[in-house]
C-alpha cells in the first residue's frame, strides 16, 4: 500500500495515520492560531488579521514588516532589494 501524507490531501476516510503525523499536524496548527503563521521565536510571520476585518494579510521578517497584501495589491516596504528569479528590481 503506499504511503499517504495528510500534507498532500493524499489521506481519505478510514486512512491510517501515525502519531508523527498528529504531532506534526497539532505542531502546524499550533502555528497558526490567531490569524498568525510563525516561526519558533515569533519575529518570522504571516499575519491575516492584525485588526478586526482589516482583510490585509502581513508579512514580517525578523521582526519587521517587509509587505503586505490587501484587495488594492501587493505593498512592499521601502529600502530593501527585491528580487524575481533572482533578479534585483
Amino acid at each position: 500500500m503506499a504511503t499517504k501524507d495528510w500534507r498532500d490531501n493524499s489521506l481519505t476516510d478510514g486512512d491510517d495515520i501515525t502519531s508523527i503525523d498528529v504531532v506534526e499536524f497539532l505542531t502546524l496548527i499550533e502555528q497558526l492560531e490567531d490569524g498568525v503563521l510563525k516561526d519558533a521565536d515569533g519575529d518570522t510571520k504571516i499575519q491575516v488579521e492584525e485588526s478586526t476585518d482589516e482583510d490585509i494579510i502581513r508579512f514580517d521578517t525578523a521582526g519587521t514588516e517587509r509587505a503586505t497584501l490587501s484587495s488594492s495589491g501587493l505593498d512592499l516596504a521601502s529600502g530593501l532589494t527585491y528580487k524575481i528569479n533572482g533578479t534585483n528590481l
